[in-house]
């Protein structure tokens, strides 16, 4: 019988999950990440090839770090992360080469790997500690929540800040992102490491080939994991470049601030209440609307680029990404119900697994593209989406 004081601080995990969430996702450089990195030399090329750099490191530690997640303990690797994301600040604030860049975001797909799977399994498992597993998706979606919380203002805060897209200003940037990635370490401290079954016979047979099992031959979960992984890496491509691309294009940098107020705005309310989302609806049906709504989005997106069209990329990009974040609560209650509590961060780590070998083609195919045009990337993003829609739609699962 548990403790109510075990009770208690388990309920807590929630709230620090979310400010760890929060405080880690600040990303005020996000803004206009892409100014940035042209400022401090690099090519529109060099910014794709940073992404294979990223999806390299990903899958390099995606498997070791969740494994040691549900052997060594989640919090333990949570820690980790967030140093790890600490580190790739630092690179950031010096970096003025493609090498010293890369060092950084390997960094950073080292805290991907190390936080993926781990985060979504530490709330799903401490609500069924809890005897709540129905209210996962309530949980979860609460947790998704967070990336968009402080990004609510922070937009407005980096454009200001870097409004003359001078060196110090991007300095002040990167110093605040590296203090609020501290800031999160106490709350990663007071975590408590919910009940999760790790039996002998487990053991003998392998974390990680139960997880590779269950997805294997479940082909649900298949179908969902490589439309989740697609749709993002779509979005992903046009974001690595769309504030250069808007800027060269007439679109100012305080109109790119408001833009993004208004997307983590609407992605926070949405994934906070997202059982309230059509309530009667099953998720992957709601995931298919969502993938639809993206698709058509970005294909506007493509077609106004070479018409050189603004207002219309603005507000098309902008309906791309909501749809894209209210998603993934969806698809992170439903991987969390398909799994086992004692592989359950190994089998969320393989769906980022998958993402890693789409990542790394096609981000080598964005930095070829865009040598030649920018709109290309966008239409090679708008063919993979069509893609998904029409060639792995999500069956029903739960």
């Amino acid at each position: 019988m548990k403790t109510n004081n075990r009770v208690a601080e388990l309920e807590k995990n929630f709230s620090r999950m979310f400010w760890i969430q929060a405080l880690m996702n600040l990303k005020i450089l996000g803004v206009v990440i892409s100014i940035f990195y042209i400022h401090r030399g690099l090519t529109l090329q060099q910014i794709f090839l940073l992404g294979v750099v990223f999806a390299t490191s990903s899958v390099l530690l995606e498997i070791p770090s969740s494994y040691a997640a549900d052997r060594w303990g989640r919090k333990k690797t949570i820690f980790v992360a967030v140093v790890l994301f600490a580190l790739s600040s630092v690179f950031d604030f010096f970096a003025h080469d493609f090498l010293l860049f890369a060092i950084g975001i390997a960094l950073y797909g080292a805290t991907y790997s190390f936080m993926s799977g781990t985060d979504e399994a530490i709330i799903y498992d401490t609500t069924r500690e809890l005897g709540r597993g129905k209210d996962s998706l309530k949980e979860l979606g609460t947790y998704y929540s967070a990336q968009r919380f402080l990004k609510i203002i922070t937009p407005l805060i980096g454009v200001v800040i870097a409004q003359d897209l001078l060196e110090w200003q991007f300095q002040t940037i990167i110093a605040i992102e590296f203090i609020t990635t501290i800031a999160a370490l106490p709350f990663v401290f007071s975590l408590v490491e919910p009940n999760y079954r790790v039996d002998s016979e487990k053991k003998e047979k392998g974390i990680l080939r139960d997880a590779w099992k269950l997805i294997r031959g479940n082909s649900a979960m298949l179908h969902a994991m490589i439309s989740r992984t697609i749709i993002f890496l779509a979005s992903l491509l046009v974001w690595k470049i769309h504030q250069d691309y808007f800027v060269n294009h007439g679109v100012t940098i305080l109109t790119l601030g408001f833009m993004w107020l208004v997307i983590n705005a609407t992605g926070y309310f949405a994934a906070k209440h997202v059982t309230r989302i059509l309530p009667h609806m099953s998720s992957s049906r709601k995931i298919k609307i969502l993938n639809i709504i993206f698709t058509g989005a970005i294909s506007i997106f493509a077609v106004a680029s070479f018409y050189a069209a603004p207002w219309l990329l603005v507000i098309s990009f902008a309906i791309l990404c909501i749809a894209e974040v209210v998603r993934w609560p969806m698809y992170s209650d439903m991987f969390n119900k398909l799994s086992k509590s004692f592989n359950r961060a190994t089998t969320l780590s393989l769906t980022n697994l998958i993402k890693c070998a789409f990542d790394i083609p096609l981000a080598l195919a964005a930095a070829w593209l865009v040598g030649f045009n920018p709109s290309y990337v966008f239409v090679l993003v708008t063919a993979i989406s069509l893609g998904v829609v029409v060639f792995v739609p999500n069956k029903e699962t739960v």
